[in-house]
């Protein structure tokens, strides 16, 4: 079994492959040589540790069982959240490049186990983020770590058995309409995943607040011992917490067998979804660049994992943000400091733009689109983020000091140039063939490499050269990179 699974894992990495232009038949091979189940897995296990250990460095001095299990409520809270989102992001990513379509001519009783388990190698790393944790709790309290580490695997796995049955419901469809709420769930969706990375940073306070109202979350958990997970909080009390754990594990098993048919039944058969009425037919607006890149952000908002990439830049800044609205403090050296770590960071936006390439890509080699017009769309679906984030940033500037609103320039044309910047290099091959370059290690070190030395000659005139002929400096020299990008693209 674990074969077919080490299987679908290289098939779902040599379809990224096989769309980089650049890679013959036996680079891709020695690529898919190098493909490792177990490595990938220590990998993002070995992140994930230093996580894990910034949140059990809240119980290393201390025995309190109210904080202890506070803490383990947390911990188990993670796990489900972290299975779940991996589920649901990740099944549907598998799907839509068809890797389960081999198995349904196949004699398979249930093909959807085959997508759990290859599910799976991507949540089995948050057992990392438990480890510290656990291991704290058991050096403490032998049984009560036993049964917390019982617990978060008891969380992951209703995490996942809950993700398979969102998917059997809503991730299974072939729609051929356009969803009045589309565009209303997609913002809901960017609102959700900017309010988890902004909760990052409220673990600097939670271990201080944990301490000193320990005792009001010991009435909450008290309220609602039955219900997961403030039910982990009986770690303390092994007799009860075992009937729960036995009692939820038995629950989601019998869940987790009905959501995989569901899923399966799903693959085999998806449900159709047609406009029920004829719709005229319009003409878009911009030529094939705007095109391109309204269809790149259409594919992206689709996918909650690709939105949650976008927002990476975002995340940078978060903590800055956090002490402007707190200190009510925003000069104008900050509000330009923080445009550059947006467009730096937003490097990172040009690997989401290729993977968002399925099988168009194949359809998009079909038509008349040259390689230019391709590089240009793809440089403004991957600035379109951070210049709203960057715009926003001037205008939270302008509340503070006025004299902010001149960065505005800044706030465009940064973004766009790191974007032009980072998709020349990636697209530096010979030749007018459309395709997805290999993103790899070394091209990433790189890009973010010529990148940061571009973000900081356009920003170090603003800081060594006194205004305002700093400032037009780094304006000219925004101006200029902007203007020799675009015809070194077109030419």
């Amino acid at each position: 079994m674990f074969e077919i699974v080490r299987t679908l894992y290289k098939e779902l990495h040599y379809q990224m492959l096989k769309r980089d232009p650049r890679l013959s038949e036996e680079k891709m091979l020695k690529a898919l040589n190098r493909i490792s189940v177990k490595r990938n897995v220590v990998k993002i296990s070995f992140l994930y540790l230093f996580f894990g250990s910034f949140l059990a460095s809240g119980i290393v001095f201390t025995d309190e069982k109210i904080v202890i299990s506070s803490l383990a409520v947390t911990i188990a809270t993670l796990s489900f959240v972290f299975a779940l989102y991996a589920t649901v992001v990740n099944s549907s990513h598998s799907l839509s490049i068809g890797l389960f379509e081999p198995l349904k001519v196949l004699p398979v009783r249930i093909g959807a186990v085959y997508l759990s388990e290859l599910l799976m190698l991507d949540i089995i790393p948050t057992l990392a983020i438990t480890i510290p944790t656990v291991a704290v709790v058991t050096v403490k309290y032998p049984l009560s770590g036993i049964l917390l580490f019982l617990w978060t695997l008891v969380g992951i796995f209703i995490g996942h058995t809950i993700g398979l049955l969102v998917l059997s419901t809503f991730g299974l469809r072939v729609s051929y309409r356009k969803t009045k709420g589309q565009l209303l769930r997609n913002l809901i969706r960017i609102f959700g995943l900017i309010v988890i990375m902004s909760a990052f940073y409220a673990l600097n306070y939670f271990q201080r607040y944990l301490m000193q109202y320990s005792e009001r979350f010991a009435d909450v958990f008290e309220k609602y011992a039955l219900a997961y997970p403030f039910s982990v909080s009986s770690i303390f009390e092994p007799e009860r917490s075992s009937i729960l754990l036995v009692a939820y594990a038995f629950v989601f098993l019998l869940l987790y067998r009905f959501s995989i048919n569901r899923v399966w039944k799903g693959v085999l058969e998806p449900k159709m979804v047609v406009e029920s009425r004829p719709k005229s037919f319009s003409v878009g607006f911009g030529g094939p660049i705007l095109a391109l890149a309204i269809k790149d952000l259409r594919l992206v908002f689709r996918k909650t994992s690709m939105i949650a990439g976008l927002l990476i830049p975002l995340y940078f800044i978060l903590p800055q943000i956090f002490m402007v609205v707190r200190d009510g403090n925003f000069p104008k050296e900050l509000v330009i400091g923080m445009i550059a770590v947006v467009s730096f960071f937003s490097t990172i936006n040009a690997d989401i733009l290729l993977r968002v390439e399925g099988k168009e890509i194949d359809f998009l080699r079909i038509l008349p689109v040259k390689k230019s017009q391709f590089i240009l769309g793809k440089a403004i679906s991957m600035s379109v983020l951070p210049v709203v984030f960057s715009v926003a940033l001037v205008c939270l500037g302008f509340y503070f000091d006025r004299i902010a609103l001149i960065f505005l320039p800044h706030a465009f044309l940064m973004p766009f140039d790191v974007s032009l910047l980072s998709m020349i290099y990636l697209f530096h091959y010979k030749g007018e063939e459309i395709g997805i370059p290999e993103k790899n290690l070394l091209n990433t070190i790189v890009t973010l490499a010529i990148n940061g030395i571009f973000v900081g000659t356009i920003t170090l005139p603003l800081f060594l050269i006194s205004f305002p002929i700093g400032f037009a400096i780094s304006l000219l020299i925004a101006v200029v990179s902007f203007v020799v990008m675009l015809w070194r693209i077109r030419k």
